[in-house]
């Protein structure tokens, strides 16, 4: 399930670029149908996913989920300060997701794929929304 929640960042991805580069209105307007219908699959597809997995947590199993905010917190901090590494956040993100679809293999390391994959889908769409238009950008945040 996780994995097409990584295929559905990257047709959000796509949908924004789409909405940045739109010269009509139907193009505009398939735009921001792609990216609410992918945003809402891959915020509900990681919950579930989630969700899953913790069933089969053992018992006195740590959690260091928490500990993944710290790669999201620099994704978001070098988009919004160093513009000039948006390329290497987007491929480490894509590298995040590919990973996130190896782990997502077995059952000792599927935790950790998701987990994997929710950084990798969030700074990929952090580095896109980073260059979007003004004008976009609004668009699209107020959509979800």
């Amino acid at each position: 399930m996780s994995v097409t929640n990584a295929i559905s960042g990257m047709t959000a991805i796509g949908g924004l670029l789409l909405m940045d580069r739109a010269t009509t209105n139907y193009a505009q307007i398939l735009a921001v149908i792609a990216v609410l219908v992918s945003a809402v699959n891959i915020i509900g597809g990681f919950v579930v996913s989630q969700r899953m997995l913790n069933l089969f947590k053992k018992e006195g199993e740590k959690d260091y989920s928490p500990f993944m905010l710290i790669p999201g917190v620099v994704f978001l901090v070098t988009c919004l300060t160093r513009p000039e590494l948006l390329s290497a956040v987007s491929t480490v993100s894509a590298l995040l997701c590919v990973s996130a679809i190896g782990a997502l293999a077995t059952m000792s390391s599927a935790n950790a794929g998701c987990k994997f994959g929710m950084v990798g889908v969030f700074g990929a769409m952090t580095a896109t929304m980073v260059s979007l238009s003004e004008e976009n950008l609004m668009q699209a945040a107020v959509l979800p």
